[in-house]
């Protein structure tokens, strides 16, 4: 009989924030995926609570330097992407509703995306006059292409599942109640 596989759960846990992600928690994120061995288990699957994946950073959390000084939060966000991609396990992001900003890097640093019927993405950065982080003007163009890339890119509209998954970033989509089994049946 095959090995039983252990599949570790990274959970965001902020439904009522709709899952923004304070720097703290971007910096333990990074912390965790880098501490990974290939021992630990089979995959790691990253998954949130509530309806949406992640609204991206916390704005109402950054200290005043960080917002006045963008390439900080940008440098923190890089770390986990980095990170994520370095992890030696494989890591699934299971995706609902919206997955923008850090959020979307998540699932860009991921090697695979189970995503919700419902799920939208986007890097909205563009629209906040923020430079986009995390290796995304690189790692993107390679997943779906340049000229798509430069799209989502300079535009930062929302890009729904659908879209995602034609394009070669999202795996798998499921309705959002067998997202779960979604994953299970890679």
């Amino acid at each position: 009989s095959a090995p039983e596989e252990t599949i570790h759960e990274v959970k965001l846990a902020r439904p009522a924030k709709r899952n923004a992600l304070p720097m703290e928690t971007i910096r333990a994120l990074a912390d965790l995926f880098e501490s990974i061995e290939q021992s630990d288990g089979s995959a790691i699957a990253v998954s949130a609570l509530g309806h949406d994946f992640s609204l991206g950073a916390d704005i109402s959390d950054l200290d005043p330097e960080t917002v006045s000084d963008p390439a900080k939060l940008a440098e923190q966000v890089q770390a986990l992407v980095a990170s994520i991609r370095d992890c030696p396990l494989p890591v699934v992001a299971v995706v609902q509703g919206r997955a923008y900003g850090a959020g979307f890097l998540i699932c860009l640093g991921a090697d695979l995306i189970v995503a919700s019927n419902d799920a939208t993405f986007a890097i909205p950065e563009a629209n906040l006059g923020i430079p986009v982080a995390g290796y995304t003007t690189t790692l993107l163009p390679r997943i779906i292409g340049e000229r798509r890339a430069r799209a989502w890119l300079f535009t930062g509209t929302d890009i729904g599942v659908e879209t995602a998954a034609e394009a070669g970033f999202v795996t798998k989509t499921a309705p959002p109640d067998t997202l779960e089994d979604g994953l299970n049946n890679l």
